[in-house]
C-alpha cells in the first residue's frame, strides 16, 4: 500500500518494496544524496527526472473523471504498457507469488 507524505515541500508516494519517491504532481523521482564537492557535505532532495506518468483525477457530484496525461514523448513508466513491460511484469508477480507460497508455514 502507498503512503503519501511531503518530501522537499512535494506531495509524495513511496513505494513500500523499493522506497522509490515519486512526486503526485509531476511524477518527478526524488533521492536524498550529498554532494562530495561541498566542504560540509549536507544530504538534500536531488531529481531523477519524470519517472512516472500522472494523470489529473477530478470529482464532480460523486462522479470520477480522469484526464489522461498529455505529457509528450517517452516515460520510464510508459514501459509496462507495451507487451514486453506487461510480460515481465506478469513474470515478476508470479515470481514473488510462488516465493510467497513456499515460505507460508
Amino acid at each position: 500500500m502507498f503512503h503519501a507524505q511531503e518530501i522537499n515541500n512535494k506531495l509524495c508516494i513511496v513505494c513500500p518494496k523499493h522506497k522509490y519517491k515519486i512526486t503526485l504532481a509531476e511524477g518527478e523521482g526524488l533521492y536524498k544524496a550529498t554532494n562530495p564537492a561541498e566542504k560540509v557535505p549536507t544530504p538534500q532532495w536531488y531529481s531523477k527526472g519524470i519517472k512516472q506518468r500522472v494523470h489529473k483525477v477530478t470529482e464532480v457530484d460523486e462522479d470520477i473523471f480522469v484526464t489522461l496525461s498529455n505529457f509528450p514523448g517517452w516515460i520510464e513508466s510508459d514501459y509496462y504498457q507495451t507487451e514486453k513491460g506487461r510480460a515481465e511484469l506478469r513474470k515478476a508477480q508470479e515470481s514473488e507469488d510462488g516465493e510467497d507460497l513456499s515460505t507460508s508455514p
